[in-house]
């Protein structure tokens, strides 16, 4: 079977302004998760060609523009730089490889999290020639793009949310080079049905990526200055803020042949309880034993999120966040990202080496910029399954400039808080004692809920 992996990018790359480090390399690590999922044979059956434009994270170890390594059992179509590459033209290319299967390996873009868009623009036309595709819809890609989308779907599929209201930016300034205008009903109506929220409530963009741009207001009068000032640049969602901790987890599979939704992984929240993916923790799996232990009806949530899986045709791989809300003692949706996520390699990690349908305990921890003979040492750990590194050299601000993550795996969870210390100790001159803390006390409630083996 001739197989295509592809994914694509709406951004222009600096590719010296970049500096990837992969361990293992995203080339090992294809040919591993590609082993896992197609079998040790992989690779006398069927042949893989890796369609991509720069970066192609998860796919590519680059050295500025150039790969640094390649896998020999994949053949490389690198589109070309500083122009343009339609999906149309993406996937007139894919189509002369006459792929018996596509399968999109879609990422993440800052200022805009619509790569799942584009990617979904080349599996409709692929689809059209009769080709199989495993890549989410377009649909679904828009209404998980736009985040009063998402709200409005899952309201009306009777799905579990916070309360909101939708802030447009072009009405909430009407009055401007207006003079005919004297007040703006509009503007007042959005104060008026925020005024009657619980708070304190949370400001995101309808469009953002991960907690870019977020707000935390505690009154009125900060919801009004904030509304009011120079951040407001764009459509706004204003939620009710869920008291409880936040959970991240991801839903595998095809309309075809069912759905394998996962156990949630515990996330850290930061000083103002959002969750920001260059600074959290993330812990898991959360299990039966955990969730009885602090009455969480996990398999309630499973069973909806299943039932969400078969709303959207989930194809591929669908990343969902949410919370426990413990006032009103319910799980409460945040937002989908219909495309491999930061939980991706977290997920893998922690079933490799499991018996079907299991999962082991398994936890993600960041480091500051390392230099490359740390990074090295730190691979070599027993325990560390994954290092990654991405440093920016043009970033503005520093928590742009990048930062170092690695993937911990062990067979308890008492295990994995041993594993944490012993790497305290070997690494203390380069480990953020507030990240070495926040994955301790994640710890805790798991040791607590005696869930020591899986």
């Amino acid at each position: 079977m001739k197989i295509v992996i592809y994914s694509s990018n709406s951004n222009n790359f600096d590719g010296p302004s970049y500096h990837y480090t992969n361990l293992p390399s995203n080339a090992k690590n294809a040919e591993r998760i590609l082993t896992d999922f197609f079998g040790a044979d992989c690779f006398e059956k069927h042949t893989f060609t890796l369609v991509s434009e720069l970066p192609g994270m998860f796919l590519l170890d680059l050295e500025g523009n150039e790969i640094l390594e390649k896998s020999e059992h994949f053949e490389y179509k690198i589109l070309p730089q500083g122009k343009e590459n339609p999906p149309e033209d993406i996937a007139a290319l894919i189509k002369t490889l006459q792929p018996d299967l596509v399968i999109a390996a879609t990422y993440w873009v800052t200022p805009f999290d619509w790569l799942p868009v584009k990617d979904a623009q080349i599996a409709e036309i692929l689809k059209a020639e009769g080709i199989k595709v495993i890549c989410n819809s377009l649909d679904v890609s828009l209404m998980s793009f736009d985040k009063i989308q998402t709200h409005t779907f899952l309201e009306q599929k009777g799905f579990p949310l916070a309360k909101a209201v939708y802030v447009h930016h072009e009405l909430f300034w009407a009055e401007r080079n207006r003079q005919e205008l004297k007040e703006n009903p509009y503007k007042e109506s959005v104060f008026y049905r925020i005024k009657n929220m619980n708070f304190p409530v949370i400001i995101k963009d309808t469009s953002g990526l991960s907690s870019y741009g977020m707000e935390v207001c505690h009154t009125l009068g900060q919801v009004k200055n904030f509304l009011n000032g120079k951040k407001n640049n764009g459509d706004k969602i204003v939620e009710e803020f869920v008291k409880g901790p936040q959970f991240a987890m991801e839903i595998w599979g095809t309309e075809e042949s069912g759905y394998r939704v996962f156990n949630p992984f515990m996330v850290s929240v930061n000083q103002y309880g959002i969750t920001s993916p260059k600074q959290s923790v993330k812990i898991g799996p959360v299990t039966d034993t955990y969730a009885a232990a602090d009455k969480l009806p996990l398999a309630e949530l499973k069973a909806e999120l299943l039932r969400l899986a078969k709303l959207i045709r989930v194809n591929g791989i669908c990343q969902v966040d949410f919370g426990w809300d413990e006032e009103k003692k319910r799980w409460v949706i945040f937002e989908l990202n219909p495309r491999l996520s930061g939980m991706s390699q977290l997920q893998f990690e922690s079933q490799t080496g499991c018996r079907q349908g299991e999962e082991r305990p398994a936890m993600s921890l960041k480091f500051p910029i390392l230099e490359k003979e740390v990074l090295q040492k730190l691979s070599t750990m027993p325990f560390v399954k994954h290092v990654t590194q991405t440093v920016n050299d043009q970033a503005k601000q520093k928590r742009e400039h990048g930062y170092c993550e690695l993937v911990l795996a062990a067979d308890t969870f008492e295990k994995l808080r041993e594993n944490l210390i012993t790497l305290d100790k070997e690494f203390s001159d380069y480990m953020e004692k507030s990240f070495f803390q926040t994955g301790l006390n994640l710890l805790q409630n798991f040791t607590d809920a005696n869930q020591l083996d899986l």
